[in-house]
């Protein structure tokens, strides 16, 4: 069952291009090699945990990497109890800027122009300062 729904790390079905099943020996030794890079970075965790708050409220805390795309992003919860799944849910998330990179984000989307004008105009002052600064005489 966790195969089939690739719950795990050992049962990740990855498949790296020019090989043609996620059994292939090669496919496997990419796969353990991915997914240990992936953890020494940080952002792979198996160890996140479930807790119950009442009967059908649980809640799980998971870490996410601070350069995740902006977007929505589909949950999946699995009950499993002696071995057998019991039952299963979806819900989305919505992963979105906030503060000042929210802002500067949304500026930039919207008033285009007027920030690739700002950012050249500082770029140019930013250089000059530079020259004056360290302006060897």
């Amino acid at each position: 069952m966790l195969q089939r729904l690739q719950i795990g790390f050992d049962n990740i079905a990855l498949v790296y291009d020019g090989r043609a099943a996620s059994s292939d020996p090669e496919a496997a030794e990419f796969r353990r090699a991915f997914i240990h890079l992936k953890q020494r970075a940080g952002l792979y965790d198996q160890e996140s945990g479930v807790s119950f708050v009442g009967n059908l409220i649980f809640r799980s805390t998971t870490f996410l990497p601070a350069n995740i795309p902006v977007g929505r992003y589909t949950v999946l919860a699995y009950l499993f109890s002696g071995g057998e799944l019991i039952a299963h849910a979806q819900d989305k998330i919505e992963v979105s800027k906030t503060g000042f990179e929210g802002s500067m984000a949304a500026f930039a989307r919207n008033q285009s122009l007027l920030y690739g004008i700002m950012c050249a105009g500082l770029a140019i002052f930013i250089g000059w300062a530079g020259g004056v600064i360290f302006r060897r005489d």
